[in-house]
């Protein structure tokens, strides 16, 4: 799927990804919150078909995209490591996966949450939220 237009309105480009009026008004709702420096919504290959950044230009959200893209695939082999190591206590090697990732610095957060068909990554200045 192509990238978006910047000028899109975010409803616009949900719609025209089918995501139902629920997701996209919670999207916008996430937009509004205190500290939200971003959102992006990946597809399944890990390309961008939406993001929203304070500063909007394409080469941060792609950025982000590379560094969340990387980060899941070490965090889901890491999964399959531990399941080898202790299979009892991490479940059905095959229905495992990141739920929900969080990853915190001193100043943002990125919180990346996996779907079957689209991830959202949020990004948030924790200064502002604290």
């Amino acid at each position: 799927m192509a990238l978006f237009d910047d000028d899109m309105d975010l409803g616009e480009a949900l719609r025209e990804m089918g995501i139902s009026d629920h997701v996209e008004a919670r999207l916008k709702e996430i937009k509004t919150f205190t500290g939200v420096k971003g959102i992006l919504v990946l597809n399944t290959a890990f390309h961008p078909v939406k993001w929203y950044f304070e500063e909007t230009h394409a080469t941060l959200a792609y950025q982000y995209v590379s560094v969340v893209s990387q980060l899941l695939k070490t965090v889901r082999s890491s999964l399959q490591q531990l399941n080898k190591l202790e299979p009892d206590n991490w479940g059905d090697a095959a229905e495992q996966d990141v739920a929900c990732l969080r990853l915190r610095s001193k100043k943002n957060e990125i919180i990346i949450t996996p779907g079957a068909e689209y991830t959202l990554v949020v990004v948030q200045e924790l200064n502002v939220i604290d």
